[in-house]
């Protein structure tokens, strides 16, 4: 967790645990034990000496008295001669890195476990192992632990000039954007003074990419099994935007197309289902209506804008204008209702199941928005080419 110190100096001051990422160092790479666990191993002369194991992904899993994240992990020493080892401590940091330079960050999430202590004789029943009686360490040591993960953690918010809650947002790295959410479990051997602590780091994936029940599927939608009420049958299940568009028919008279937009209630949907739609198009025109009623005229897409800014809740900037704002694929529609002056359509867009959630923690943001481009129509020419309506929603 960062103090209460202005969040612009975080982003230009180093972060001074020596922990650090920027840091932590080990001779051998990680290697792959299980789909599940990762192993990092610190040799000396030749030999090992420390083994760091951790699980990742699958092994996450959620208390469900404390509804709790855990990371599950060891750490063995393999000790040949007596070592001045002062206490063996493991870390775990979330951070928000916004430039390339990773020692420029924001710590929202740092906790800190104590294995074992020389001051305070902290020793666990694992070890086959020695203490001599100045508290040195010897032989074969072995620490399991299991460090539960809050599902929200509590930062400053400048705007307010008070603390709020934030859920724990998942890891999130992606190339082309320059800001990314990174967690990393830490451990570290420390001595006495004058004397370099060793150190091994784990980058961690967390929590998993769970998907959720879908409550629109569909096989549901498209076969009839699951009817699901229109906004003029069950009104309150929708949240509706209504507008006008003005446009040329043939390049000659100019018309005035009144459009519904609705999307069903809560603005909350889970990865790996559907958005249901209802798009209900009113003119005076019937050619025109024919027209912009074609399952092919509208374009409906699914806005994701990575945004991260100077302040919790304050204004955001996005983080490169190119490549922090992405579009999916066009929505599915088809015609449902037909009245002289109005034409009504149904739609849905496919979530990916492996998309990220809405988040919003310190400066970092990731929001999504339902966009109504105008009406793909050779025939007719809409006089603004700006979104007919945008709609804020969330994915969990």
């Amino acid at each position: 967790m960062y103090p209460s110190s202005d969040l612009d100096s975080l982003l230009t001051s180093d972060y001074s645990s020596s922990v650090s990422p920027a840091s932590c160092s080990c001779p051998f790479p990680s290697t792959s034990l299980k789909d599940n666990q990762t192993r990092l191993v610190l040799n000396k002369n030749a030999t090992s000496y420390a083994i760091l194991t951790a699980s990742s992904d699958a092994v996450f899993s959620t208390d469900s008295i404390n509804d709790l994240w855990a990371i599950n992990g060891s750490v063995n020493l393999v000790l040949g001669d007596v070592e001045d080892i002062h206490s063996v401590v493991i870390s775990i940091l979330g951070q928000i890195v916004t430039r390339a330079d990773a020692t420029k960050h924001i710590t929202f999430l740092d906790i800190t476990k104590t294995l074992w202590s020389r001051k305070r004789d902290i020793n666990y029943p694992h070890n086959n192992s020695q203490i001599n009686k100045n508290q040195k360490l010897s032989g074969d040591h072995h620490w399991p632990f299991s460090i539960p993960l809050p599902k929200k953690v509590l930062l400053p918010n400048r705007r307010k000039h008070e603390t709020e809650f934030y859920s724990l947002p998942e890891s999130f790295h992606e190339r082309n954007i320059r800001a990314s959410v990174q967690y990393s479990l830490h451990l570290r051997l420390t001595r006495g003074k004058f004397k370099a602590d060793d150190k091994l780091r784990i980058a961690l994936t967390c929590p998993p990419v769970t998907p959720q029940p879908n409550p629109f599927r569909r096989q549901s939608l498209c076969s009839g099994l699951f009817l699901l009420q229109g906004p003029h049958e069950d009104p309150e299940a929708w949240y509706t935007k209504r507008g006008v568009v003005s446009g040329r028919l043939d390049h000659l008279h100019l018309v005035n197309v009144k459009y519904t937009l609705s999307l069903t209630k809560p603005l909350l949907y889970a990865r790996g289902s559907v958005i249901p739609f209802s798009l209900s198009i009113e003119a005076n025109n019937e050619g025109v209506l024919d027209v912009l009623s074609s399952p092919e005229a509208p374009v409906l897409r699914l806005r994701r804008c990575v945004m991260c800014g100077n302040g919790i809740s304050s204004r955001f900037q996005t983080v490169k204008k190119r490549e922090a704002i992405e579009y999916s694929s066009l929505a599915t529609w088809w015609p449902c209702f037909r009245i002289p002056n109005t034409r009504r359509l149904s739609g849905e867009l496919q979530l990916p199941p492996d998309m990220k959630p809405t988040t919003t923690i310190a400066q970092f943001r990731i929001q999504y928005s339902v966009i109504l481009f105008p009406f793909d129509v050779v025939s007719f020419r809409s006089t603004s080419g700006e979104p007919l309506a945008i709609i804020d929603i969330e994915i969990a």
